[in-house]
């Protein structure tokens, strides 16, 4: 009966140098971080930044700093205030070009303020960060000011009527509107109205609000200053207008201490598109936001008002950071990662001493926080097919590395930034390559182009036909046919030395588990005195959908029974292991040259040599797959064997085969469309591989019944390791 194997691995043994430490738990991935910081870091408040930051003393209570301090500063996005105009000539906006237009015919133009409260509120969007005053919470964002006050007076003429109202908006889609920031409402509560009032009275306005959501605009309402229990019926509308909800914040306010104000509206039956932000005390003149007013000065103010504009500040900064999320992705993300943490009602209730369902009525979703909307909230996928569903979920585990990329290669990956999105949203964050991808240490070993045919039932089966005659003279050539069907293995990098040396050709594969199918053709072609050749040509294909096949010839020549030469080339097209995971795909034209050489120096002594190269044509990266462009494997082994009674023992140096040359390329995701569509960028990584080698001490006893095979290796890569044994047992019952 075969041989069967008891275990291709019964015991593997790690000889550590130094001590002994469990440093890692598992196989996972990055996990979830409270902070992903995916941008170059600066701190933004150092020297006189610092102090131009404490002056807005509420700033901080939003934790902007996540954000500023890694370049998310609200750069390029469209913020429109509705309000009374902004005074540009205020240092605030040193440098910004503000746009806008003059909605209520105001002698003065968008860009002064009669009033002072437009640029208030503008300064704390984006007054800008130059050592001086205060700054904004998004300071490098484009604002546009939609003056709707004529003389100063809050009476707010640019909105009067209906056609008015929608001629406001309607110009958010005109100059693509990103954040509309609306300090300003009507004097009912949101509870007051009806839809069908609302309709009826607001028809255009409605039509136009819509629009502007539509076309990407994040509309940002305070809730009021009555020290109601509802918002104001403007900043509650999507309580009775559904449709307008997705798009939408309405803020209350809360002063220094995170506790709600006297003046503030409460969320109410708004509270599922409710935040609640900094607005400054009840007594602003000493506890109000510090921010810019006419003629270059600073006051302070308190209200809602001032607490919207630090929402539509941080939704500028989160546009960013996460430009392909939608405005309503945006909406959801500060929601959901706004909290009641440090929060107290007016009457004194917290987060432990009040229910949730009141906690609602009076904050909403709660303080937003930079920090946290910045962060991920879901888990952190990498696309799999073009798709974040379905993705790889790089916080539970790794992927795998291709089996055989050069350990160089592996590094250089680790060491960049990939784009991976949060499963919550699609939100797009930036990690480094070692939180997603783990190091395979498989070695990319060159399939052979000689077949092994064993009779082994467990990977192998094989009919034999002989064609020969007994008749023929002994410098005619012997000629045997093979008929095999061989079921392929992936071999790991300590593959049996015994399969590196004593088969010169039988090289293990990394190719994946396949089935094909050959014809094998062995045949002398001379044998006179003490010189023979022996030539052994093949061609195979696989019955799998790849239809992968090669053919190839070897030579070999035996002089006096003393030396053993073999060369040998093939050809071949197979299923590669080279993706992400399990994946794999099909490879062309690969060719392999080999060379190996025998010495037997006595009966019981023998020297070998074996050399092979291969090459790879240029291999296109998917976005499943690396690609290899110019590739070129190459790898030896040179070694002395001693043969007793007892088994053999035998000891030298093997350079595994490896990528050693060209490039290996990945389809990398870079980003996401607001549609959600995923698209890739081409990265390149030059194969630049140290010269590498294994030092082994492999002995190797076959018995009738029994073999046992054991090999110590010292691999110069694995530099905290210096040795491994295998033992390996084959028996026979």
């Amino acid at each position: 009966m075969p041989k069967k194997k008891l275990s291709l691995q019964l015991l593997w043994i790690v000889l550590a140098a130094g001590t002994l430490a469990l440093s890692g738990c598992g196989g996972g991935g990055g996990g979830s971080s409270s902070s992903l910081a995916d941008g170059t870091y600066r701190n933004t408040v150092s020297g006189n930044y610092a102090t131009e930051y404490n002056y807005q003393s509420m700033l901080s209570s939003i934790n902007p700093l996540s954000l500023n301090d890694y370049g998310y500063t609200g750069d390029g996005v469209r913020v429109a205030v509705v309000d009374s105009g902004i005074d540009s000539s205020h240092s605030e906006f040193d440098g910004k070009t503000i746009l806008g237009y003059d909605f209520a015919g105001s002698a003065s133009g968008y860009a002064a303020d009669e009033n002072g409260h437009g640029t208030h509120v503008a300064s704390i969007i984006a007054g800008e960060r130059d050592g001086t005053g205060m700054r904004g919470v998004a300071y490098d964002a484009s604002l546009y000011s939609y003056k709707v006050d004529n003389d100063g007076d809050s009476s707010l003429e640019g909105l009067s009527t209906d056609t008015q109202i929608a001629d406001v908006f309607n110009r958010h889609v005109t100059d693509n509107i990103q954040i509309s920031n609306n300090s300003w409402g009507g004097s009912s509560r949101i509870t007051s109205a009806t839809e069908s009032s609302l309709r009826s009275s607001f028809p255009e306005t409605i039509s136009a609000l819509r629009a502007a959501q539509n076309n990407g605009t994040l509309l940002v309402f305070a809730a009021g200053n009555s020290g109601a229990l509802q918002p104001n019926y403007f900043g509650g509308m999507p309580l009775k207008i559904t449709e307008l909800a997705d798009e939408w914040l309405v803020v209350t306010a809360v002063d220094s201490n995170l506790k709600e104000t006297a003046y503030t509206d409460r969320c109410g039956d708004a509270w599922a598109f409710c935040v609640t932000a900094p607005g400054g005390g009840d007594s602003s003149s000493t506890d109000g936001i510090l921010a810019a007013e006419p003629s270059g000065t600073y006051t302070r103010k308190s209200g809602t008002s001032m607490a919207t504009p630090h929402v539509a500040g941080l939704a500028a900064a989160l546009m960013e950071k996460f430009p392909s999320l939608t405005a309503a992705q945006i909406a959801t993300r500060i929601k959901n990662s706004a909290s009641y943490s440090g929060l107290t009602t007016y009457d004194g209730y917290t987060e432990s001493t009040a229910s949730v369902s009141y906690m609602r009525s009076v904050f909403g979703h709660g303080l937003v926080n930079a920090t946290a909307a910045a962060s991920q909230i879901g888990s952190l996928i990498y696309p799999k097919n073009g798709e974040i569903e379905g993705g790889h979920n790089i916080d539970l585990n790794k992927i795998s590395m291709s089996a055989g990329l050069p350990k160089n290669i592996q590094k250089q990956i680790q060491n960049t930034d990939f784009a991976v999105f949060d499963s919550f949203d699609g939100a797009r964050f930036f990690v480094s390559g070692e939180k997603i991808f783990e190091t395979n240490n498989q070695t990319f070993h060159l399939p052979s182009y000689k077949k092994k045919i064993t009779s082994s039932a467990t990977y192998q089966t094989e009919n034999r036909s002989n064609f020969y005659d007994d008749g023929i003279t002994s410098n005619q050539p012997d000629i045997s046919m093979h008929f095999a069907s061989d079921e392929s293995q992936k071999i790991v990098t300590n593959e049996l030395f015994w399969n590196e040396k004593s088969n010169l050709f039988n090289t293990p594969s990394i190719f994946s588990k396949q089935k094909s199918n050959g014809i094998y053709f062995n045949g002398t072609i001379l044998n006179i005195d003490n010189l023979s050749f022996n030539m052994q040509p093949f061609l195979n294909y696989s019955d799998s959908d790849n239809n992968i096949g090669g053919g190839g010839i070897s030579v070999n020549a035996e002089l006096a029974n003393k030396l053993s030469l073999s060369l040998g080339f093939g050809a071949e097209k197979q299923s590669l292991d080279n993706g992400f995971g399990s994946s794999s795909r099909t490879i062309g034209n690969y060719q392999n040259v080999e060379f190996g050489l025998q010495a037997n120096l006595s009966p019981s002594n023998r020297g070998f040599f074996r050399f092979t190269q291969g090459t790879i044509d240029d291999v296109s990266p998917t976005v499943q797959s690396f690609g290899l462009q110019g590739a070129e494997l190459t790898g030896w082994t040179v070694g002395f064997e001693n043969k007793s009674d007892y088994g053999k023992l035998a000891f030298g140096l093997s350079k595994p085969t490896e990528l050693s040359g060209g490039k290996v390329s990945i389809l990398a995701p870079n980003g996401r469309t607001k549609a959600g569509d995923i698209y890739y960028k081409e990265m390149a990584f030059a194969i630049n591989e140290e010269t590498a080698y294994q030092t082994f001490l492999s002995y190797k006893y076959e018995g009738d019944n029994l073999d046992i095979s054991v090999n110590l290796t010292n691999d110069r890569y694995k530099q905290d390791r210096f040795g491994e044994i295998r033992l390996d047992i084959s028996y026979q019952f």
